[in-house]
């Protein structure tokens, strides 16, 4: 049922591309991957680089871009009753990879989420595999902040989240200024976090796994 809901949670896709299988994306791609690197004058015919462009095609179809199809949606297994009546729930340092659409560079890091849950609960390991999912794609982080906060949002049927991302961009270490000390953070509010009080109250929480975020909440 969830997976009827992803077309509502933007992303520019080509949906016919999408919808060729596996097998026919691999070929394509491993053949202008071949004729790239031929370009940039490689001997694909040495022993190191004549799988390459075939490792190249099946790694983007079947792992760094696989949340690019959406059959792969994780099961979401670990909703829980919430007999506590937990008011605010934190999930902090879970893990993030994607490639930025800008390069095609990776980009790396931590995220935070947090909510204010109505009747269910959701365990760390399947708001990972939700993470997982939306990162699995060419993003840009803005866009994956929200995305993940949509996707909890349909999943648990709530409208207060928070969600943090802090990350480090291989476009920015390996080119451009080239700097290695820097990281991204982005930020994504909805309902009752939208408030000075909530934001401060989630930066707080968060600044001690992650050092110190500095944030205008005003």
């Amino acid at each position: 049922i969830f997976n009827n809901q992803l077309s509502k949670i933007y992303y520019p896709f080509n949906s016919k591309r999408q919808k060729q299988i596996n097998s026919e994306k691999i070929k394509i791609i491993e053949k202008r991957i071949t004729e790239i690197l031929e370009v940039l004058g490689l001997d694909l015919n040495d022993k190191n680089l004549s799988k390459t462009p075939k490792r190249f095609a099946k790694m983007y179809v079947e792992e760094i871009f696989k949340g690019l199809n959406d059959s792969e949606f994780p099961i979401i297994s670990g909703l829980m009753d919430n007999f506590a009546n937990k008011e605010f729930v934190i999930h902090k340092d879970l893990n993030i990879f994607s490639v930025c659409e800008h390069h095609l560079l990776p980009f790396y890091g931590v995220i935070h989420l947090a909510y204010i849950p109505k009747n269910k609960l959701i365990k760390a390991q399947d708001v990972q595999k939700a993470i997982n999912f939306f990162s699995r794609r060419p993003q840009v982080q803005e866009r994956l902040t929200k995305q993940v906060v949509d996707c909890i949002s349909k999943i648990l049927n709530i409208q207060n989240i928070a969600c943090a991302i802090d990350a480090k961009h291989l476009c920015i270490h390996s080119r451009g200024i080239k700097d290695f000390s820097s990281s991204t953070l982005t930020f994504e509010y909805t309902g009752k976090f939208k408030s000075p009080k909530m934001k401060s109250r989630f930066v707080s929480e968060i600044n001690g796994a992650n050092k110190k975020i500095n944030l205008n909440i005003n």
